[in-house]
C-alpha cells in the first residue's frame, strides 16, 4: 500500500471497515486527557514500563510467606472478588506509609531514579513522544497511577493501562498481547518517528518486543504492512528491576483484610471460582541462624570478589546451617540444645561446584560438642548462581583448607524459620473456623506435614524446602525463598546523545515478580513460580 497523499490519514481495513490511525483514535488508549503532538512533529518514541522499571513495586515478602502462599497471593484467580496482589489497588496504595503520607512526598525512595531522570529527559524533547504503558487494569489502577505520576511531576503524552476492551473492541489474552496491539497503533499513527526506545525489566517481554519490531520492520521493508512507512530503529533497554517490600505489619494487615473480605463475600454469595482462605504459621526449617554481621564477614572473607559485585545471576546467602525440615522431633531438638541454644562454629574449608554454588565447611567449637544430626559434614552455603539448588553443596568434593589467619569463629542460634501460610479452606477445614489467626499447624515432636504440603520442592528431598535458588528464563526461582538485591543496571539516556546513568544496555536483572495477568486459570493457578507465566521467582 502506498503512503496516503499529504493531508490524508493513514488507515487500514479492520473487520470490513476502514480503520483510521489518527491522534484521536490513539488517544483512546490513554487514561489521561492530553492533546497529542502532531504526527509530523514526533521523530522518536520513548516508552516506559511501570512496575519494577519506573516504580519499585512492593512484592510479597519471602520473609513472611511460604513459597506456595506467594504463588496464591499473586494468582489472578485465587481472590475472585477483589483480585490478588497485582490486581488489588489497595496493595499498591499501601506502599511506604500509605497514600496519605506518601503522596505529599511523592513516594520518595520508591522509584528507580535513573529511569525517572530518563523520563524527564524525554519530556524535555519536543520531538519525542513520552509514553507509559503497563498491564495493570485500567478500571482499577488508572486513578492511583495518575496520582503517583503527578506527585513525582512526571508528564506523559500517553498513559496506557490495560483496558477490559480495546478501542477497536479488542480482547486481550495477556499483558504482552495488549502491549503489542498498542505499540502497533502507536507506530502506525506516528509514522514519521524513525526511532523507538522501550524500557522494560522483564527479559521475556524484552525479547518479544525485539521480535515484534523485527517483524514490523520486515513488513514495512516489503510493503505488506497495513500502514506504509519506512523502517525504524527499535531499541529495547533491559532495566534492572528495583523492587521493595511493604512494612511487614502493614503487609500482614492488608493480606488479612483481603482474606477477610474474600471470605465474607464468598459466604454471602458463593462463587464456584472462589474459595475461602485462612492464614496459619508454618515452620519451614529449623536451623543454626547466622546474624547479619557474621554473614557479611563470611562473604567478605571467603568470596571477596562477590561481596560487592554480585549481580542478578548470583545470590549471596550465608544465613544459616541447616538442621531439619519443619519442626525437629523432640530427640533431635534436644540433641542440638533446644530452640535458642547458642552454638559456636569455625570455618575449616571452602569449596565450590561448577561455578554455581559456593560453600564453607564448618566444625563445632569445641569439637566435642554433641550437635550431630544426620551429618557430620556441616557447611554453610555462601552463594548460589541461578539454576542451583542448596542441596548441590552436598556434591562438592574438593574442599580447600582455610589458613589459620583466615579462620573465623562465630556464634549461631538454634532457630525455627517461620513463615505465614495462606491455605484454602475446605469442608475438612471448616472445623478450624474458630482457630485464632496465624496459629501454627505444627505440633512439637511431629512431622511437619503442613510445611511439606505447602512447598513444591519435592524434586530434591535431601535439602531444606523453600530454599532453592532456581533460575532460568521460564522457571525463574521455582519455589525460591530469597529475592535478589543489587539493582544498578543498564539503559540509554535521552535521544540524540549519551548514555544515561544505568551502566549501558542489555544487562541481566533480577526477576522479582510475576506477570500481571499472564497466568493460568482456575483456583489452582499460580503455584509454579514461573516468572512470566505466574509465580514468585526467587
Amino acid at each position: 500500500m502506498a503512503n496516503p497523499p499529504a493531508g490524508m490519514t493513514a488507515s487500514a481495513h479492520v473487520s470490513g471497515t476502514m480503520r483510521a490511525y489518527t491522534k484521536t483514535n490513539l488517544g483512546r488508549w490513554s487514561c489521561i486527557d492530553k492533546e497529542l503532538p502532531d504526527v509530523n512533529q514526533v521523530k522518536a518514541i520513548h516508552l516506559y514500563d511501570w512496575d519494577n522499571t519506573l516504580f519499585a513495586t512492593p512484592l510479597p515478602s519471602d520473609r513472611l510467606w511460604t513459597p506456595s502462599s506467594i504463588g496464591l497471593l499473586q494468582s489472578q484467580d485465587a481472590f475472585a472478588y477483589e483480585g490478588g496482589w497485582w490486581h488489588n489497588p489497595k496493595i499498591l496504595a499501601a506502599t511506604g506509609e500509605g497514600m496519605e503520607k506518601e503522596e505529599p512526598r511523592a513516594w520518595e525512595g520508591c522509584w528507580d531514579e535513573d529511569v525517572v531522570e530518563l523520563v524527564r529527559m524525554s519530556m524535555e524533547q519536543k520531538d519525542v513522544l513520552t509514553v507509559m504503558v503497563t498491564g495493570r487494569q485500567e478500571d482499577r489502577f488508572a486513578e492511583l497511577l495518575q496520582r503517583m505520576a503527578n506527585a513525582k511531576k512526571l508528564e506523559f503524552d500517553l498513559m496506557c493501562l490495560k483496558p477490559a476492551v480495546g478501542p477497536q473492541n479488542q480482547q486481550f489474552r495477556s499483558t504482552m498481547n495488549f502491549k503489542q496491539e498498542f505499540m502497533k497503533d502507536l507506530v502506525y499513527t506516528y509514522k514519521d518517528a524513525n526511532e523507538i526506545r522501550i524500557y522494560e525489566d522483564r527479559p521475556k517481554h524484552a525479547v518479544e518486543f525485539r521480535q515484534l519490531f523485527a517483524e514490523l520492520n520486515d513488513a514495512w521493508q516489503r510493503g505488506v504492512s497495513p500502514v506504509s512507512r519506512t523502517p525504524m530503529t527499535a531499541e529495547v533497554i533491559d532495566v534492572p528491576a528495583k523492587s521493595k517490600f511493604l512494612d511487614p505489619l502493614i503487609e500482614v494487615e492488608e493480606i488479612q483484610r483481603l482474606v477477610n473480605t474474600n471470605n465474607k463475600l464468598f459466604r454471602s454469595n458463593p462463587n464456584p471460582n472462589a474459595q475461602p482462605f485462612n492464614i496459619e504459621k508454618t515452620v519451614l526449617n529449623t536451623v543454626y541462624k547466622i546474624d547479619e554481621k557474621v554473614k557479611k564477614e563470611l562473604i567478605d572473607t571467603f568470596l571477596p570478589e562477590l561481596s560487592s559485585n554480585a549481580d542478578g545471576e548470583i545470590r549471596l546467602h550465608a544465613e544459616e546451617i541447616f538442621i531439619c525440615r519443619g519442626t525437629c522431633q523432640s530427640r533431635q531438638l534436644q540433641r542440638v540444645g533446644g530452640i535458642g541454644n547458642v552454638q559456636h562454629w569455625r570455618v575449616v574449608a571452602t569449596g565450590s561446584l561448577d561455578d554455581k554454588i559456593w560453600a564453607a565447611r564448618v566444625e563445632p567449637v569445641p569439637a566435642t560438642t554433641n550437635n550431630n544430626n544426620y551429618s557430620s559434614k556441616r557447611h554453610i552455603v555462601l552463594a548460589m548462581r541461578k539454576g542451583a539448588w542448596f542441596t548441590d553443596a552436598n556434591d562438592i568434593q574438593n574442599w580447600t583448607p582455610v589458613p589459620a589467619d583466615k579462620a573465623i569463629d562465630f556464634p549461631t542460634t538454634v532457630t525455627e524459620i517461620v513463615r505465614l501460610s495462606l491455605n484454602r479452606e475446605t469442608a475438612d477445614k471448616n472445623s478450624n473456623a474458630g482457630r485464632p489467626p496465624f496459629q501454627s499447624s505444627n505440633q512439637r515432636g511431629g512431622h511437619n506435614n503442613a510445611t511439606q504440603g505447602n512447598n513444591n520442592n519435592t524434586r530434591r528431598p535431601n535439602g531444606p524446602p523453600g530454599n532453592t535458588y532456581r533460575g532460568g528464563n521460564q522457571s525463574r526461582g521455582r519455589g525460591g525463598m530469597y529475592p535478589r538485591g543489587g539493582r544498578d543496571g543498564g539503559g540509554r539516556g535521552g535521544r540524540g546523545g549519551g548514555r544515561g546513568g544505568m551502566n549501558g544496555r542489555g544487562g541481566r536483572r533480577p526477576g522479582q515478580y510475576r506477570s500481571l495477568d499472564d497466568v493460568g486459570t482456575g483456583p489452582g493457578a499460580g503455584t509454579a513460580y514461573q516468572y512470566d507465566d505466574g509465580g514468585y521467582p526467587y
